[in-house]
C-alpha cells in the first residue's frame, strides 16, 4: 500500500469513530413470551444487556442506525404505532425472527 493510501486512511478513522459514536438506534429483540419488542437508544451494547438482565430477552433480531436523533424517534414510532412499517420490516427479516 503506498503512503498515500495509508495516510488517506489514517485521516478517516477518526471520522468513521466520531460518526459511530453520534450514532442513534431503533432496535427489535425477541422477548421469551415469543414477542417483539422495539426500542431507541444512543447505545445499543449497553441497552441490550439491561435487556437481557430485566427482560431477560431471547436476543438482537434487528437494527437500524441513524445518524439523526429524530429520524431514529420518526421510525421506532412508526414500528410500534403503524402496522404497515412493522408488516414490511416484518417481511424482510422473516427469517431473522424465527432464527432466535
Amino acid at each position: 500500500m503506498s503512503p498515500d493510501v495509508k495516510s488517506e486512511q489514517q485521516n478517516l478513522y477518526p471520522l468513521l469513530l466520531s460518526a459511530f459514536e453520534l450514532m442513534y438506534y431503533v432496535y427489535l429483540v425477541k422477548l421469551p413470551n415469543e414477542t417483539i419488542y422495539v426500542g431507541f437508544s444512543t447505545d445499543l451494547k449497553k441497552r441490550i444487556k439491561t435487556h437481557q438482565r430485566e427482560k431477560q430477552i431471547l436476543g438482537l433480531i434487528y437494527y437500524e442506525a441513524y445518524q439523526d436523533k429524530k429520524d431514529a424517534m420518526e421510525r421506532e414510532k412508526q414500528l410500534k404505532k403503524y402496522k404497515s412499517a412493522w408488516g414490511y420490516l416484518k417481511k424482510r427479516i422473516k427469517r431473522s425472527t424465527e432464527s432466535i
